[in-house]
Protein backbone atom coordinates (compact mmCIF):
# COMPACT_ATOMS: atom_id res chain seq x y z
CA UNK A 1 0.00 0.00 0.00
CA UNK A 2 1.22 3.56 -0.99
CA UNK A 3 0.00 6.86 0.25
CA UNK A 4 1.19 10.45 -0.92
CA UNK A 5 -0.04 13.33 0.12
CA UNK A 6 1.14 17.25 -1.81
CA UNK A 7 0.39 20.48 -0.31
CA UNK A 8 0.91 24.08 -2.73
CA UNK A 9 2.39 26.72 -0.26
CA UNK A 10 -0.16 30.26 0.74
CA UNK A 11 0.39 33.61 -0.27
CA UNK A 12 3.24 36.56 0.50
CA UNK A 13 2.04 37.29 4.28
CA UNK A 14 0.95 40.84 5.04
CA UNK A 15 4.68 41.56 6.47
CA UNK A 16 6.13 41.02 3.09
CA UNK A 17 2.93 42.97 1.73
CA UNK A 18 4.20 45.82 3.70
CA UNK A 19 7.26 46.13 2.56
CA UNK A 20 6.71 46.41 -1.15
CA UNK A 21 4.89 49.32 -0.24
CA UNK A 22 6.41 52.35 -0.99
CA UNK A 23 5.92 54.95 1.96
CA UNK A 24 7.95 57.34 1.10
CA UNK A 25 6.43 58.30 -2.25
CA UNK A 26 3.35 58.04 -0.57
CA UNK A 27 3.71 60.24 2.51
CA UNK A 28 6.46 62.18 0.77
CA UNK A 29 4.66 63.14 -2.51
CA UNK A 30 2.11 65.18 -0.74
CA UNK A 31 4.85 67.06 1.45
CA UNK A 32 6.97 68.17 -1.73
CA UNK A 33 3.61 69.12 -3.48
CA UNK A 34 3.22 71.73 -0.57
CA UNK A 35 6.49 72.52 -1.20
CA UNK A 36 6.51 73.35 -4.36
CA UNK A 37 2.95 75.30 -4.06
CA UNK A 38 4.95 77.32 -1.54
CA UNK A 39 7.42 78.48 -4.32
CA UNK A 40 5.18 78.96 -6.69
CA UNK A 41 2.97 81.43 -4.42
CA UNK A 42 6.45 83.18 -3.54
CA UNK A 43 6.83 83.77 -6.98
CA UNK A 44 3.66 84.91 -7.71
CA UNK A 45 4.38 87.25 -4.66
CA UNK A 46 7.62 88.58 -6.20
CA UNK A 47 6.09 89.13 -9.50
CA UNK A 48 3.28 91.04 -8.31
CA UNK A 49 5.40 93.29 -6.45
CA UNK A 50 7.76 94.08 -9.44
CA UNK A 51 5.17 94.59 -12.03
CA UNK A 52 2.70 96.68 -9.74
CA UNK A 53 4.69 98.56 -7.29
CA UNK A 54 7.24 99.24 -9.24
CA UNK A 55 8.37 100.73 -13.16
CA UNK A 56 11.83 99.72 -14.68
CA UNK A 57 13.24 102.66 -16.58
CA UNK A 58 15.34 102.80 -19.38
CA UNK A 59 18.72 101.71 -17.49
CA UNK A 60 16.92 98.69 -15.91
CA UNK A 61 16.50 100.76 -12.44
CA UNK A 62 13.14 100.37 -10.59
CA UNK A 63 10.88 103.54 -9.48
CA UNK A 64 8.76 103.23 -7.24
CA UNK A 65 4.94 103.40 -8.63
CA UNK A 66 3.04 106.38 -6.74
CA UNK A 67 -0.33 107.35 -6.60
CA UNK A 68 -1.19 110.92 -6.95
CA UNK A 69 -4.01 113.01 -5.26
CA UNK A 70 -5.17 116.48 -4.08
CA UNK A 71 -6.82 117.44 -1.13
CA UNK A 72 -8.60 120.80 0.66
CA UNK A 73 -7.44 121.67 4.11
CA UNK A 74 -8.88 124.26 6.16
CA UNK A 75 -6.53 126.75 7.27
CA UNK A 76 -6.83 130.21 9.10
CA UNK A 77 -4.92 133.03 7.18
CA UNK A 78 -2.62 135.53 8.48
CA UNK A 79 -5.52 138.46 9.01
CA UNK A 80 -7.73 135.67 11.50
CA UNK A 81 -9.25 134.76 8.59
CA UNK A 82 -10.54 131.50 7.82
CA UNK A 83 -9.24 129.72 4.34
CA UNK A 84 -8.34 126.61 2.35
CA UNK A 85 -5.35 125.49 0.99
CA UNK A 86 -4.89 122.19 -1.70
CA UNK A 87 -2.41 120.11 -1.06
CA UNK A 88 -0.68 117.02 -2.91
CA UNK A 89 0.17 113.89 -1.67
CA UNK A 90 1.73 111.19 -3.40
CA UNK A 91 1.76 107.37 -2.06
CA UNK A 92 3.62 104.58 -3.43
CA UNK A 93 0.87 101.98 -4.02
CA UNK A 94 2.63 99.06 -2.29
CA UNK A 95 2.21 100.85 0.81
CA UNK A 96 -1.87 100.87 0.68
CA UNK A 97 -2.71 97.51 -1.30
CA UNK A 98 -2.52 94.49 0.59
CA UNK A 99 0.89 91.79 -1.07
CA UNK A 100 -0.60 88.67 -1.91
CA UNK A 101 1.62 86.36 0.09
CA UNK A 102 0.42 83.00 1.12
CA UNK A 103 2.41 80.38 3.10
CA UNK A 104 1.73 76.82 4.09
CA UNK A 105 0.40 77.24 7.81
CA UNK A 106 -0.36 73.56 8.68
CA UNK A 107 -0.04 69.94 6.21
CA UNK A 108 -2.02 66.76 7.40
CA UNK A 109 -0.94 63.63 5.79
CA UNK A 110 -3.14 60.44 6.99
CA UNK A 111 -2.72 57.10 5.48
CA UNK A 112 -4.60 54.06 6.36
CA UNK A 113 -3.63 50.47 5.15
CA UNK A 114 -5.46 47.70 4.80
CA UNK A 115 -4.02 44.72 3.10
CA UNK A 116 -5.16 41.09 1.57
CA UNK A 117 -4.75 37.72 1.82
CA UNK A 118 -5.16 34.96 -0.88
CA UNK A 119 -4.22 31.71 0.87
CA UNK A 120 -4.65 28.39 -1.21
CA UNK A 121 -4.37 25.07 0.23
CA UNK A 122 -4.12 21.99 -1.70
CA UNK A 123 -3.87 18.09 -0.25
CA UNK A 124 -3.91 15.12 -2.14
CA UNK A 125 -4.06 11.99 -0.67
CA UNK A 126 -3.70 8.61 -1.91
CA UNK A 127 -3.62 5.20 -1.87
CA UNK A 128 -2.92 2.22 -3.69
CA UNK A 129 -3.11 -1.40 -3.20
CA UNK A 130 -2.65 -4.62 -5.27
CA UNK A 131 -3.04 -8.11 -4.16
CA UNK A 132 -2.15 -11.12 -6.16
CA UNK A 133 -3.81 -14.54 -5.11
CA UNK A 134 -3.59 -18.05 -6.71
CA UNK A 135 -5.42 -21.05 -6.46
CA UNK A 136 -3.61 -24.83 -7.41
CA UNK A 137 -6.06 -27.24 -8.33
CA UNK A 138 -3.95 -30.41 -6.63
CA UNK A 139 -4.88 -34.12 -7.55
CA UNK A 140 -7.75 -32.71 -9.95
CA UNK A 141 -4.59 -30.94 -11.70
CA UNK A 142 -5.78 -33.05 -14.70
CA UNK A 143 -9.06 -31.84 -14.92
CA UNK A 144 -9.08 -28.33 -14.18
CA UNK A 145 -6.40 -25.29 -14.56
CA UNK A 146 -4.57 -22.93 -12.64
CA UNK A 147 -6.15 -20.18 -10.78
CA UNK A 148 -5.06 -16.96 -10.36
CA UNK A 149 -6.63 -13.71 -9.16
CA UNK A 150 -5.12 -10.10 -9.16
CA UNK A 151 -6.85 -6.70 -7.63
CA UNK A 152 -5.80 -3.19 -8.01
CA UNK A 153 -7.65 -0.65 -5.76
CA UNK A 154 -6.61 2.72 -5.51
CA UNK A 155 -8.01 5.91 -4.03
CA UNK A 156 -7.41 8.90 -4.29
CA UNK A 157 -8.43 12.23 -2.29
CA UNK A 158 -7.87 15.81 -3.00
CA UNK A 159 -9.21 19.00 -1.19
CA UNK A 160 -8.46 22.52 -1.84
CA UNK A 161 -9.16 25.26 0.01
CA UNK A 162 -8.94 28.93 -0.82
CA UNK A 163 -9.37 32.35 1.20
CA UNK A 164 -9.24 35.69 0.31
CA UNK A 165 -9.52 39.15 2.07
CA UNK A 166 -9.26 43.04 0.07
CA UNK A 167 -6.71 44.81 0.26
CA UNK A 168 -7.44 49.13 0.40
CA UNK A 169 -5.31 52.60 0.76
CA UNK A 170 -6.61 55.60 2.27
CA UNK A 171 -4.85 59.22 1.29
CA UNK A 172 -5.88 61.95 3.24
CA UNK A 173 -4.02 65.44 2.78
CA UNK A 174 -5.36 68.70 4.69
CA UNK A 175 -3.48 72.07 3.79
CA UNK A 176 -3.72 75.10 5.35
CA UNK A 177 -2.58 77.99 3.56
CA UNK A 178 -2.75 81.85 5.36
CA UNK A 179 -1.46 85.33 4.91
CA UNK A 180 2.46 85.24 5.29
CA UNK A 181 3.83 88.15 7.66
CA UNK A 182 5.82 90.72 5.94
CA UNK A 183 9.12 89.99 5.05
CA UNK A 184 12.29 92.31 7.35
CA UNK A 185 13.48 93.60 3.83
CA UNK A 186 9.94 94.32 2.73
CA UNK A 187 8.83 95.80 5.63
CA UNK A 188 11.68 98.03 5.62
CA UNK A 189 10.54 99.78 2.02
CA UNK A 190 7.38 100.06 2.89
CA UNK A 191 8.58 101.95 6.29
CA UNK A 192 10.58 104.57 4.03
CA UNK A 193 7.79 104.98 1.92
CA UNK A 194 5.30 105.85 4.72
CA UNK A 195 8.26 108.47 6.22
CA UNK A 196 8.27 109.61 2.43
CA UNK A 197 4.48 110.64 2.28
CA UNK A 198 4.21 114.62 3.45
CA UNK A 199 1.73 116.61 1.95
CA UNK A 200 2.58 119.64 -0.16
CA UNK A 201 0.55 122.77 -0.48
CA UNK A 202 0.06 123.58 -4.12
CA UNK A 203 -2.51 126.52 -4.03
CA UNK A 204 -4.12 128.78 -1.39
CA UNK A 205 -7.53 129.74 -1.25
CA UNK A 206 -9.39 132.89 0.37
Amino acid sequence: MDEEQSGQPSEPSQSSQLSNIDFSQILGGPMSAAVVAEAQAAMVTLNYIEKVGFKKGTDGSLTAVEVDFNYEKDITKSDGTPGTITEKMSVPVLSIVPIPALQVSQLSVDLNVKLSNVTSNTSSNSIVKKEDASASPGIFASLFEPVSLSCHVTDRNVSTGLSKSSEQYTLQVKMLATQAPVPTGLGKVLSIFEKAIEPQTSKSAT
